[in-house]
């Protein structure tokens, strides 16, 4: 667990290097194989910095995945406390902003929770992601179903499957079935990926009357 304790002022910028280097170096190498050293290497800093701010090299990998998924879960936190015909773009927008910084860091999640649930890697990411999938079915989609706005033809469940597999991908996509469609994952195709999952919500899962009266 992360460890919380006070940040000199002259040294804050170094946790934050070291939360972007994790990133990128549990992206792209085996967990096993990233080092505390190699971490700190890659930041700039004195690895003696990874046991002040986060205690160990767990504490670090748990404070690199909260970092870059807390902007979906506050996202997430806002639309709960008024749901609305709204909601779903706003935080597959959030979702989509956090994605596409790291094209790498979706498919590290992805292959995390493949992992045996014994592992320390998917123990500390599970509990994000139970709060994400908690939150979109138990206060979102129940919310907007009482609510009215989701089509009442519809099932909740798997409403909320068809939504979770629109945050998924294209991101999780394997690389050759990209290749074989000529998709390219760019800036640019992301944008419109984006625009054109929030038009199929619309169009396809909620109710006209709601959007037009911008509940």
């Amino acid at each position: 667990m992360s460890r919380k304790v006070g940040r000199p002022v002259a040294k804050t910028a170094a946790r934050e290097h070291l939360i972007t280097s994790a990133k990128h170096l549990f992206s792209c190498m085996a967990y096993e194989k990233v080092s505390t050293r190699l971490i700190a290497e890659k930041a700039g800093v004195n690895s003696a910095m990874i046991r002040y701010y986060f205690g160990s090299k767990e504490g670090l990998f748990e404070a690199m995945i909260t970092s870059a998924m807390t902007p979906i879960i506050e996202s997430m936190h806002l639309h709960n406390k008024k749901p609305s015909a709204h909601s779903l773009e706003g935080i597959m927008r959030a979702h989509y902003q956090v994605m596409s910084q790291d094209l790498e860091f979706p498919r590290m999640l992805i292959r995390i929770m493949t992992l045996p649930s014994s592992d320390v890697q998917r123990q500390l990411t599970e509990k994000l992601f139970d709060q994400l999938t908690s939150t979109i079915s138990d206060e979102v989609f129940f919310a907007l179903h009482d609510g009215k706005t989701l089509r009442a033809d519809l099932d909740i469940k798997k409403c909320k499957l068809t939504f979770i597999s629109m945050l998924m991908f294209p991101y999780i996509a394997p690389p050759i079935v990209l290749a074989k469609h000529n998709i390219e994952l760019t800036p640019s195709f992301l944008e419109e990926m984006l625009q054109h999952n929030l038009s199929v919500i619309s169009s396809g899962m909620l109710e006209k009357t709601a959007l037009d009266q911008g509940l």
